[in-house]
């Protein structure tokens, strides 16, 4: 799968050279069919990576969602939060990564005991 860094620069290089002659609206929907599977940290930010390319060949908010509807289906952000991340990006926004949280982290929710739980659930 194609990491944060990877879209970022396919995204800056289509974004800087529209006169490549690849469809933009091709290109973004075969990079986010390959993102699209089950909802993780990482594939919400080649989300708003996908987001932010929009952004940047003057796409309207609503082109954005629409077109991450039709290459994602169900599998895309909500529209409002589609939205929020546009907005982010409008206002000068370049950070794809959530804002922190105060308080205390969630230790509830680690990777050990995704496994642990993965193991009791099926065990093989």
């Amino acid at each position: 799968m194609a990491t944060v860094w990877d879209m970022w620069q396919l995204c800056t290089s289509v974004c800087a050279k529209p006169e490549v002659g690849i469809s933009p609206h091709l290109l973004l929907g075969e990079r986010l069919q390959q993102c699209a599977s089950h909802f993780t940290m990482e594939e919400k930010v080649q989300q708003r990576v996908c987001i932010h390319f929009c952004f940047c060949l003057g796409k309207t908010v609503a082109e954005t969602y629409e077109m991450l509807q039709a290459a994602l289906g169900e599998s895309c952000l909500s529209r409002s939060k589609t939205f929020e991340w546009y907005f982010r990006f409008k206002s000068g926004c370049r950070s794809f990564e959530d804002d922190p949280r105060r308080g205390r982290p969630s230790t509830s929710h680690t990777e050990k005991i995704v496994a642990r739980v993965r193991e009791i659930i099926r065990p093989d």
